[in-house]
């Protein structure tokens, strides 16, 4: 709740002073961007490097549309304000990876010989609307930016495991079949932003580690870079 009332604080914020700095060219501006995402990984989450079969695939590219606008603007200086849609793509993973953590190391890469292995496969994504306050310093026809924010974002993680062991009640190793949480999580958002004219080079950093859940996706954080149009 502290999450959210930080946000909310920060989006009215914005506003208000949005609406003292009317002057400005424009209240607010359509902003589309597509680009990378990155995800970073921590080995033998749902992967294992050393393992016979080990694949790891991002699917499509970040995609981004929302509006901006000025909160200031002055000769050499501003704040702007972002309201965005970010779609991360997705990714997914398959391995025939060892059913205990002990049987792998991730520091070698090494699964112990003898070790009893499993067919794993999972596939997921992640969206989410972001909102940011990016002060800038303008230079020319140049505008450099600092973003810091707050995602709200929903995740989706679908794991299927061939046998997994000791976990149900049963001896044996049984087919599984696992669901990250649904819902709306909340994560720190930051960025730098590169502009010229109406196009910006922009990079993110979310924060979304912090709310894993039970079964947690494949990724830990997400990193993007795009490049953006104003229009």
């Amino acid at each position: 709740m502290r999450t959210i009332n930080i946000a909310t604080a920060v989006a009215g914020a914005a506003l208000v002073l949005a609406i003292q700095n009317a002057s400005a060219q424009s209240f607010f501006e359509i902003e589309a961007g597509a680009g990378a995402t990155y995800y970073t990984l921590t080995e033998g989450k749902w992967f294992q490097d050393g393992a016979l079969d080990n694949h790891v695939v991002s699917h499509a590219p970040a995609l981004m549309i929302g509006l901006t606008g000025n909160v200031i603007d002055r000769a050499n200086w501003g704040v702007d304000w972002h309201a965005d849609l970010n779609y991360f793509g997705g990714v997914s993973a398959s391995c025939q990876c060892t059913i205990s953590d002990a049987d792998y190391n991730p520091s070698t890469h090494q699964v112990r010989k003898g070790a009893t292995t499993e067919s794993y496969y999972g596939s997921g994504h992640a969206m989410g609307v972001s909102l940011m306050l990016e002060p800038y310093l303008k230079y020319g026809g140049w505008k450099f930016g600092a973003a810091a924010g707050v995602l709200g974002y929903r995740k989706t993680w679908v794991e299927n495991v061939s046998g997994w062991a000791g976990n149900f009640g049963d001896p044996r190793p049984v087919p599984v079949h696992l669901e990250s949480a649904h819902g709306i999580s909340f994560a720190p958002a930051v960025g730098l932003d590169v502009s010229y004219e109406r196009f910006t080079f922009s990079y993110r950093y979310y924060f979304t580690s912090r709310n894993e859940g039970n079964t947690p996706p494949l990724w830990d954080d997400v990193q993007t870079m795009m490049v953006t149009y104003r229009f």
